[in-house]
């Protein structure tokens, strides 16, 4: 759908992708982060082990969603900022993704005496950009050029912002007032990236919170048969919170496309082709909905990288 949306037969359409986000797509940022205590984890196999043969500082045995957008461009993979410029070309694109990353700014959640996954928001990451911007072209008019030619992508992120507070007992009602603002921050970093000449933007909304398999183990019990979702075993209450985000989502892009006609934008559906695949995962070859990849030996010990099975292929999450 994208490609159809910005590609005109061209194998190569953009000089340049850029990525914004969190876990999702970081291809290697939050591994250079020292403070990180994720570190010891995501550096060792499983992670990477049925693609890429070695562990990047993706959160995946193999690739994570932006690989795909840019193989189905005919692009390289994007390098970490982090990386640092020397190690690859970054004027066809960089990844400012950091694994824990939030939308809104870090003092959100420390002024509230909420701890974070990293010191890393959204708009450390446009600064990360703005910090780039001037070893990727020279000219205003260069400038212009290039990043109205180059594609955005802006998301997905918000999730951190959610499940940092719900795990420390924050609760479910008090966190979904907050999405508004995580909502109206994202909206703002598109205003950005547009005053600084982009014109081509995707912009992914959440994925379903109430499926994921740590939700499930954190806020499974006690339960009613009503809190679960009888199609996929879903917590509804946390995908009803997920909906809400992605409903205020749709209405900002859409605010966006009116107040800035020149720009192409691309709302990308990920709840929905998630909860597709939760819904009924034979179709697309799961043999079973929604499997624990890591074994949760108890509620308080709960982490990455520990267990992994041996056929990954089947299963909907990788821990």
């Amino acid at each position: 759908m994208l490609c159809s949306f910005f590609c005109i037969g061209v194998s190569h359409p953009f000089p340049a992708i850029f990525n914004f986000g969190d876990s999702l797509s970081d291809t290697g940022n939050l591994i250079r982060i020292n403070a990180s205590s994720v570190v010891g984890q995501i550096d060792r196999f499983p992670y990477g082990e049925t693609y890429f043969k070695y562990p990047t500082g993706r959160f995946s045995d193999g690739r994570v969603i932006i690989d795909f957008v840019v193989e189905a461009f005919g692009h390289p993979y994007l390098p970490p900022y982090l990386a640092g410029p020397n190690a690859t070309n970054f004027r066809s694109g960089v990844n400012f993704a950091v694994g824990g990353a939030t939308a809104l700014n870090t003092t959100f959640f420390t002024d509230r005496n909420l701890s974070l996954f990293v010191n890393n928001s959204l708009s450390d990451q446009l600064q990360w950009f703005k910090t780039l911007k001037p070893s990727l072209c020279g000219t205003k008019q260069d400038c212009n050029e290039y990043l109205s030619k180059s594609l955005i992508v802006l998301g997905e992120i918000g999730g951190n912002d959610y499940n940092v507070p719900l795990f420390q007992g924050v609760s479910l009602e008090e966190v979904a007032q907050s999405v508004p603002k995580v909502v109206e921050t994202i909206s703002s970093a598109a205003k950005v990236l547009i005053g600084h000449g982009v014109k081509k933007m995707v912009v992914p909304n959440l994925i379903p919170l109430g499926c994921s398999p740590l939700y499930l183990t954190l806020f499974s019990g006690p339960l009613n048969e009503t809190d679960l979702d009888p199609l996929n075993g879903c917590l509804k209450r946390y995908n009803d919170l997920t909906m809400y985000h992605n409903k205020l989502l749709k209405e900002a892009v859409k605010r966006l496309r009116m107040d800035h006609p020149q720009v192409k934008f691309v709302y990308n559906d990920w709840y929905g082709s998630s909860i597709r695949l939760y819904n009924k995962p034979r179709i697309f070859g799961e043999s079973l909905l929604i499997q624990f990849f890591a074994r949760y030996e108890s509620k308080s010990k709960i982490d990455c990288g520990f267990y992994w099975c041996f056929k990954s292929i089947n299963y909907c999450f990788y821990v």
